[in-house]
């Protein structure tokens, strides 16, 4: 590599790349005011082209402020979940050094080293970046820096880099692929000239203080003694982590929006036909993704059933420690009277039955490529043939029927099919947390690895929570079925409440969400089992008797199954009861024919998707104060 020595001219006359592009938007920038300008770093360097022909003078580096929100509305989602955490864990007073300044509105400062052109600037957003800020603006501490190669030869372009000292630095390679990728300890990330790729390196670097803040929120709080609040908090901070590392993963999607027999159980299959053959066992299921709890009558052996189930299966037990709790998790289904999707009860003519429409899929066959279907519960519509409403200033309105309901499978779900004369009126994209249009996609596979998910209802509207229990089993719903429901539970405020029924349970990605599944019933009432003496002196019909909250062990990760403690009625609350919606989906193909399919909408570009700043206003880069 042939580097020129370093020269100190008169920064009015420096040139730069020959290109007239690059000319034209350096000349722009030179007339701009950079704020922050490092003396040593800020000298030309004289480099080769990348045909070795020419010498290309640059400016070694330059910063540009956006704000947040505007730009990487990703990363902005990943910031205010933890933000929104930090607030709890503040209110717990526990962790004394946790002063760092987390604003709802902050700037974002990207570094680029060498040249660049305005075409490598919309790689970074469609949003015009600030030159300088005010003071008293807050500057988020990740600063990554970016190298667009141009016209630099591979080994000049890397020379600037390595003059950087920056923690986190970007080469964007301006070829066709990328002239290496970075192993593990690289200290550079490498990416094609591609928007997608450069954003997603970008959201990597900025989450790198969000990982710091919450592993140390979460080594000083497993230290504290066994407490509710604690484990609480503990699960909300697992559930980010993971959710991290969802949303900044650079891996390919998959391109497949419903593949078929890659929902892999996580609970042996030995374990799940001993439990479901034994008398006394009302339910069970993974807990918060490390203990394995199962639910008995009052009368059952837990100490001879304990023994059992270590037998059977040692080494699953020995990831997830065994619980058995006396007592049972009873449904309360999620309807209530007045909200949007609403169904007529068969021979009464003023009562009406209140669910939350989840979201549209369309048929995948071109001749029926106009046919929508909205998707709610079978509680709401246990009939086929019936009516769907909705409500408006004019009253209700019957817009679709049902055309397919089941209870199989441990789903709860409905199809109705919208009338071809309200087709237009249907918004079938779906929406992200930020009611944005979105692509979307089944998510089939288990749940060991989700974060945070979302759910838009009727009644809560948007709520966050993380997965309680991602594989459960329920015989007093159904002893003879063998797929899994999953439990909900909302962070910081109930997940959904009465009228949520039907809600979409998603997950966000980088720019696509996961459908995991459907809300069907909330807030479980658990009750203690009975003697046979109470059932005996008891009203059938009376059910506050021996109303009493589940007993919950909570526990954050495998390194903390010492920490694991039992939190009395904790459990019981904020629960949402879910099925897997690709189960429901698949049924309900096989009930209208070997050539019907149905998918969510995930053909809107990514200039149109919510990740895109296509959307944002000319003002979203004001400061910020």
């Amino acid at each position: 590599m042939e580097v020129i020595e370093d020269t100190l001219p008169d920064l009015n006359k420096f040139q730069l790349t020959s290109t007239a592009e690059i000319c034209q938007s350096a000349l722009i920038l030179t007339q701009q005011k950079i704020s922050e300008r490092r003396t040593e770093q800020n000298k030309p360097l004289h480099l080769l082209s990348s045909d070795n022909t020419e010498e290309v003078t640059i400016q070694a580096i330059t910063y540009i402020y956006y704000k947040s929100g505007s730009v990487f509305k990703n990363f902005t989602y990943l910031y205010h979940l933890t933000r929104n955490c930090k607030s709890r864990v503040d209110l717990m007073r526990i962790i004394t050094n946790n002063a760092a300044a987390m604003p709802k509105h902050f700037m974002i400062k990207i570094g680029i080293a060498g040249t660049f052109t305005s075409d490598d600037l919309k790689l970074i957003s469609k949003r015009t970046g600030k030159p300088e800020i005010s003071d008293d603006c807050h500057i988020w501490e990740a600063s990554p820096i970016l190298c667009f190669q141009n016209d630099l030869s591979s080994e000049s372009a890397l020379a600037i880099l390595l003059r950087e000292k920056a923690c986190h630095v970007i080469f964007v390679n301006s070829h066709f692929s990328c002239l290496k990728k970075e192993e593990a300890d690289d200290p550079f990330i490498f990416v094609d000239l591609c928007k997608e790729q450069i954003k997603e390196a970008i959201a990597a670097c900025l989450v790198v203080p969000l990982h710091r803040m919450l592993q140390e929120w979460f080594e000083v709080l497993k230290t504290k003694g066994p407490n509710e609040l604690h484990s609480e908090i503990l699960s909300e901070i697992q559930a980010i982590r993971k959710q991290l590392a969802l949303c900044t993963s650079r891996k390919r999607s998959p391109s497949s929006v419903l593949p078929s027999n890659c929902t892999n159980s996580v609970i042996p299959d030995n374990v799940k036909e001993f439990l479901f053959r034994k008398p006394g066992v009302h339910s069970f299921g993974i807990w918060r993704y490390l203990t394995f709890k199962v639910f008995i009558s009052k009368t059952a052996d837990d100490e001879s059933l304990k023994v059992e189930l270590m037998k059977i299966n040692e080494i699953f037990f020995s990831k997830y420690p065994l619980e058995i709790e006396k007592r049972k998790l009873m449904e309360k289904p999620t309807m209530k009277q007045g909200d949007p999707l609403l169904s007529k009860i068969p021979n009464e003519d003023e009562n009406y039955k209140t669910g939350t429409l989840g979201g549209f899929v369309t048929c995948t066959k071109t001749d029926d490529a106009r046919k929508i279907y909205a998707l709610t519960c079978n509680h709401v519509f246990p009939f086929e043939n019936q009516v769907a409403y909705t409500e408006n200033a004019q009253g209700r309105i019957g817009f679709g029927n049902c055309v397919f309901t089941t209870r199989e499978n441990s789903c709860d779900f409905a199809a109705i099919e919208i009338m071809e004369t309200f087709l237009d009126n249907c918004d079938v994209a779906f929406r992200n947390t930020m009611k944005k249009k979105i692509n979307a996609r089944v998510y089939a596979e288990n749940l060991e690895n989700i974060g945070v998910v979302h759910k838009i209802g009727a009644q809560t509207n948007l709520t966050n929570g993380y997965i309680l229990s991602s594989e459960y089993y329920d015989k007093l719903k159904d002893d003879n079925n063998r797929e899994y429901i999953f439990l909900v539970k909302g962070m910081g405020k109930y997940f959904s409440d009465e009228g949520d029924s039907g809600s979409l349970v998603f997950s966000l990605r980088q720019n696509y969400v996961d459908v995991i599944g459907m809300v069907y019933a909330n807030n479980p009432e658990v009750y203690e089992e009975e003697s046979e003496d109470e059932k005996d002196n008891k009203n059938p019909h009376d059910l506050d008797g021996s109303q009493r909250q589940a007993t919950a062990n909570t526990s954050t990760s495998n390194d903390e199954k010492q920490y694991a403690t039992t939190a009395k009625g904790h459990d019981a609350k904020n629960i949402s009861f879910c099925y897997r919606i690709h189960t429901a989906l698949q049924l309900f193909e096989e009930n209208q024919g070997e050539d019907f399919s149905v998918k969510f909408r995930d053909d809107l570009s990514l200039s149109s998707s919510s990740t895109s700043d296509s959307s944002e206003s000319d003002h979203s880069n004001e400061e910020t104060h």
